[in-house]
């Protein structure tokens, strides 16, 4: 692992880790001002000198936007504002949710009528490319909106500028569309050979980090839902419905993950591997290369995790 990738991880783990202990203090009564100097500290970690990637600077700047609100007449909606501007940046990958509170902010800040229009209508499409992923079974539980009462009821907080300790305790962190992105509770993975990050996402930002990463270059990029086939996405553009099994999945997955070890030459580890790299052969992905260099790259999976030709692999996973 490279220097450059090690301190990101490090800083990823402790956005994690503050985000966790902030969301904690916030749902304890009287634990706002603590909840904020721990958010406080998450979003400057995930932005420069580190900058780490999406989605850690739009949900540490979302968390704090959120947590500001309850200020009641002491709230500065022009730092609001800008936090959940910040939020609703690459690529949107948060969804609706910061765009929708910006119109709150906006409202607050006194914004031309065309600019709340615009961030209305941004919210929609928004909540629009959102629609088929929520329609879906719920499959972790980070993964459902909260009930339209108390979304309902918040909004008229922020709008009113009234007293938000009423509602305190009555919104339930496990229904918050991505409530659990750096808790730990969400089943999603997205593997990468060129990279050494393992985070659980929820499946909404796991499905937008997966499709844009399978579309910057030519990559092997694996879709597995946890059933029997995976979807494999080609690098000339094909995709094929049928792909790896559930068993070769788990393969790339401890290889991706760096947890393979060299394997004992057994009866089944050979139909293993037979069956695994026929696979390969199948997808035209095994060019013409020796067969000991092939061997090499099965017997090192530890170090190994691209194609024997180098080619990247991206694997969208669910945690079983």
């Amino acid at each position: 692992m490279s220097e450059i990738a090690k301190t990101t991880q490090c800083s990823i783990n402790a956005v994690s880790q503050k985000l966790k202990q902030g969301l904690d203090k916030k749902l304890q009564s009287g634990g706002q001002q603590d909840a904020i100097k721990l958010l406080e500290e998450a979003y400057q970690c995930a932005r420069p000198p580190s900058q780490l990637p999406p989605p850690w600077p739009q949900i540490t700047a979302y968390r704090l936007a959120h947590l500001l609100m309850r200020s009641g007449c002491k709230t500065d909606w022009h730092k609001i504002d800008r936090l959940l501007e910040e939020a609703s940046s690459g690529d949107g990958i948060l969804g609706a949710m910061p765009l929708i509170y910006r119109l709150v902010s906006l409202q607050q800040c006194h914004a031309p009528y065309k600019q709340l229009q615009d961030a209305c209508k941004a919210a929609i499409s928004k909540l629009k490319d959102q629609s088929p992923i929520l329609d879906t079974p719920k499959r972790d539980e980070g993964y459902l909106i909260q009930s339209n009462a108390v979304n309902l009821l918040e909004m008229a907080v922020y709008f009113t500028g009234l007293e938000y300790k009423p509602l305190e305790g009555q919104i339930e962190l496990g229904n918050d569309f991505f409530a659990d992105l750096g808790v730990g509770k969400s089943a999603w993975f997205v593997l990468d050979s060129r990279d050494t990050e393992s985070i659980a996402y929820p499946e909404s930002i796991a499905r937008q980090i997966f499709m844009q990463r399978r579309e910057t270059g030519d990559c092997l990029a694996i879709e597995y839902n946890g059933g029997r086939y995976a979807r494999a996405y080609l690098p000339n553009g094909e995709c094929k419905e049928q792909g790896f099994s559930g068993a070769e999945i788990d393969e790339w997955q401890q290889r991706l993950q760096g947890r393979s070890r060299p394997l004992i030459q057994t009866t089944n580890a050979r139909k293993r591997k037979s069956r695994f790299l026929n696979e390969l052969k199948d997808l035209n992905l095994i060019p013409d290369i020796e067969e000991e260099k092939i061997e090499f790259w099965w017997q090192r999976r530890f170090e190994c995790k691209a194609l024997p030709s180098g080619l990247p692999v991206i694997v969208l996973t669910i945690k079983k």
